[in-house]
């Protein structure tokens, strides 16, 4: 948005010019370099979206499929073969991900999710976690000179062992990218 933002913001309603609330303020960028105009805000949509499951389950969950990703540069694709640099790359692949079980690979081009062509890794975040957990989703990823459909069902995000949001008694199963000591993966 460039609606002015500054430090205390964080948090307060973005409205558009009939009133009517559009996104909750989330930061800015230029306070400290000393010029204002590009602020930050989480659409209302997502922020009712997390507010529903908050009053309903007590906490928020977030579909895991355990790869990251990056986006294509002009290089990367045509060293790759491909037409464009649309899609996203597989960086790394988590253990015993959903990913992982389903044969995605590193290396894989991600090209579409759910039918829908992916451009970059924010459009493939933003349809993430439009995903239920549980819900089967399809992908398309580009390997060597081919496309496969890999179909694959997202769990909720994992919780690293000792979290405070672990449940009493609980064990997760450790992916192989948490360090316990600092509790980040």
């Amino acid at each position: 948005t460039d609606a002015a933002t500054n430090p205390g913001n964080s948090g307060g309603a973005l409205v558009d010019l009939t009133g009517r609330v559009v996104g909750v303020s989330e930061g800015g960028y230029g306070v400290v370099e000393g010029f204002q105009g590009i602020g930050f805000a989480i659409p209302i949509k997502v922020a009712r979206r997390i507010a529903d499951e908050l009053i309903a389950k007590g906490r928020v969950t977030r579909p895991f499929l355990g790869i990251e990703t990056e986006n294509i540069s002009a290089d990367i694709a045509k060293h790759l073969g491909l037409k464009s640099s649309s899609g996203v790359i597989v960086s790394d692949l988590a253990p015993r991900s959903p990913a992982a079980q389903a044969g995605v690979r590193v290396s894989d081009v991600l090209t579409h999710f759910e039918g829908l062509e992916v451009s970059d890794n924010f459009e493939l975040l933003r349809r993430i976690d439009e995903t239920s957990e549980g819900e089967s989703i399809s992908l398309i990823v580009f390997r060597n000179s081919e496309s496969i459909d890999i179909a694959l069902v997202p769990t909720s995000l994992p919780t690293p062992a000792g979290s405070p949001d672990k449940s009493e008694g609980q064990e997760t199963e450790r992916l192989g990218y948490y360090d316990t000591e600092l509790g980040l993966a």
